[in-house]
Order: C-alpha cells, then structure tokens, then sequence
C-alpha cells in the first residue's frame, strides 16, 4: 500500500508536507513525493519516510507570464498523471489546488482513493494575481468545487477557511482542520541569535520568520520600529523572498544596520533555537486578499513554541488564539501607529510582557503537532486505509 504526496513546488522546505509525512509513518504505510525541479536540486531522494521525484519542466525555461504559467501547469499535470498511473498508489494525497488536479486525474485510471489537503482559500489567494481576474474567477472555484466533491475526505489550515470551502464548494461534510503547528520543542535557551548579531542580553528583540514578500506587513512594521522611543531594541527579519533586496535597500534607506537585520531562512531543525532567543514575535500579515485574511501561520504557532509573546494583525483566525490563550496583543492591519503603539506599549510594560511569554510557554504545550497529528491518523485509519 502506497500514499502518494503530489506537491507542485520543490520540496526543500515544506514543513507541513513534512510533517504529515512523519505523523502517516506509523501507518506503516510506504509514501512517495512527487514535485517540481528546481535549479541543481537532485531529482530523486531516498529518504527514511518516502522517496522523493521530482519532474524537470520543459517549460520551466520560458519567460514568467500567465499563459506560459498555464502551460507549465499543463505540463506538470500531465506527466505527473502518468506516472501516477503507473504507481497505482493506494491514496492520493493532493496537496493545494494544483495537486488535486493531478490527484483527481490520476484517480479517473486507478482505484486510488484521494484527499486534498488545501494549504489556503484557493477562490482568493495570492496565486490569482497571476491570472486575469475574471478567467480565474470563473474556472478555479468551479474546478475546484467539482474535483473536492469527488474525494474521500478534504483538509485544510483554519476554522474560517473550512467553514468558507464547506459553503462554497457545496461540500457533503466540512473539512477537517489541520493547523499548521511545529513539533513540541524542548530545546535548550542557547542565546545563538544574539551572539550571531551582538546583541546584550537584556535587548529586546521583535522577531518576524518567515517569506520576505509583498503582503506581509515588513515595511509598516520597518517603519514602525524606525519610530520607536527605546534603542534597546532590534528587529530581526529571517526568511528569504521576492522583497529581499527591496527589504535590505530600506534598512540602509533608514539608517538602521545597527539595529535592524536580515537573516536567511534556516533549516526547520534549527530554526526554534534563533526563536528561543527573541522576546517578541510578529505576524504584521496583511489581508489584500481572503486567503491571508482567514489565515492561520506556522509563524504564529512557532513564536508559541518558542515562548514568545505574540503581536499579530487583527486577522480573525490570528486573534482568536492570541485572545483565547492570552499570549500577546492584536493591531489594526495596515495601521503603521496602531502597530507603533502597541510594541511600545509592550515594551513599556516588561510584568504584561513577561505574562504573555508565561502564557505562550504553557500554550505549547497544548498548541504542536504531536498533538495536532492525531486528527490526521484519526481521519486515515477511520475513513481511508480501513474503508
């Protein structure tokens, strides 16, 4: 028996894949990876909990644009369906819109049953910007819709987002919630974050991990911290992206090298050990579109792992977690003072601010993933593998 994980990406740092292809091992189940190629990666990987294909696209040379998009999806569908066929797999496991059309093909010429595991709100999503609005508008919810229909179960990353694809898509029963949380850390303060940048012990570090991309808040949150009273205090952005350079140029327009810094993205096995070592971590997430605004972040549950106190955008799904366990405070998306004041006012405040890390300490241990797993073995041994 086989499960199939089609994801259309690379494959170098998918830590939900990955962590749902660790929590399925106990199945003992064999599981194999298919994605996209990218730059010198290798094209297979035997590794302990699945092997790993990874497709070199044809179309992958051409120049960026949505008709050349269309045809390296097109491309990717194709001869990711036809090895699929030739696997047979017992399940599918169709990782985002784009996955599930290749899920839901593969499942027309075998028995494999197929579950789509949807990382966002594909009906907006910052994918359509792509596309010419009104053609992604009128194909993708219907594509979509039909395709989730046809599944055995259909997961996804937060309350709204399930409530909002049960409605939409006219699904027999709501998707099963499976948040995107990290693996209960028990590793030791190491300080390795401070001593990379030189920064004394009692500084106060606000932290933000994660894609340095457009949407995310990093240049209010730039601008506000530029404004801040107390110079004991640093900004540390880790994650690498699309805005790096922009983000970089803006740091030396500003004048603040000395206190400002950019990180590149590190490994998830050592990523909780530069977490440890900040005081307070930012998710400024914008809500240009549905997708971000019902979001629900790895950042937000790895600050908790961490025992960080939490200041996120006003976003639904974000405040509920933050209110619920009292870990930190919320502000006004897209308000550069609103987001100004209420770091000072955690500054100001070290007794709150320390609450709010005692807080975030004790939600870990309700809030990671060696909880979280057992809602997908559930739904594995319950609706699929015994079926």
């Amino acid at each position: 028996m086989t499960i199939l994980h089609i994801v259309l990406n690379s494959f170098t740092n998918d830590s939900r894949v990955l962590r749902e292809i660790d929590a399925l091992s106990v199945l003992k189940l064999k599981q194999k990876v298919f994605s996209t190629h990218k730059h010198n990666l290798p094209t297979t990987e035997m590794l302990p909990h699945y092997n790993l294909l990874r497709f070199k696209l044809f179309t992958q040379k051409l120049h960026p644009h949505f008709i050349v998009t269309i045809l390296r999806l097109i491309e990717c569908v194709i001869r990711m369906t036809l090895s699929g066929i030739r696997l047979k797999p017992t399940v599918i496991h169709a990782h985002d819109l784009n996955g599930l059309t290749v899920g839901w093909l593969i499942t027309r010429f075998t028995k494999s049953k197929l579950v789509y595991d949807s990382h966002e709100y594909w009906a907006d999503c910052a994918h359509k910007a792509k596309f010419p609005a009104w053609l992604y508008d009128a194909i993708v919810p219907k594509i979509e819709g039909f395709m989730a229909r046809d599944t055995v179960a259909v997961i996804t990353v937060s309350d709204g987002i399930a409530d909002r694809m049960r409605d939409e898509l006219r699904l027999r029963a709501r998707p099963i919630v499976l948040r995107n949380m990290p693996f209960a850390c028990a590793l030791p303060h190491e300080g390795k974050l401070r001593m990379q940048l030189n920064l004394t012990p009692d500084t106060i570090i606000l932290l933000y991990i994660g894609a340095i991309a457009g949407s995310r808040g990093l240049y209010d949150l730039l601008e506000a911290f530029s404004r801040l009273a107390d110079k004991n205090i640093a900004l540390v952005f880790i994650g690498n992206g699309a805005e790096t350079k922009n983000l970089d140029q803006r740091i030396q327009d500003k004048k603040l090298q000395n206190r400002a810094f950019r990180l590149p993205a590190v490994p998830p096995e050592t990523l909780m050990s530069y977490i440890k070592d900040a005081t307070i971590g930012i998710s400024p997430i914008q809500p240009t579109n549905q997708s971000y605004a019902l979001c629900l972040p790895n950042k937000l549950f790895e600050y908790i792992q961490g025992g960080l106190a939490v200041l996120a955008s006003d976003l639904p799904e974000m405040a509920a977690i933050i209110n619920e366990y009292q870990i930190g405070r919320t502000f006004k998306s897209d308000d550069v003072n609103d987001l100004t004041k209420q770091i000072q006012m955690l500054v100001d405040n070290p007794e709150q601010l320390r609450t709010y890390q005692t807080n975030a300490l004790k939600a870990a241990k309700i809030l990671n993933w060696d909880h979280e797993k057992s809602r997908l073995i559930d739904l594995y041994n319950s609706k699929i593998i015994n079926r």
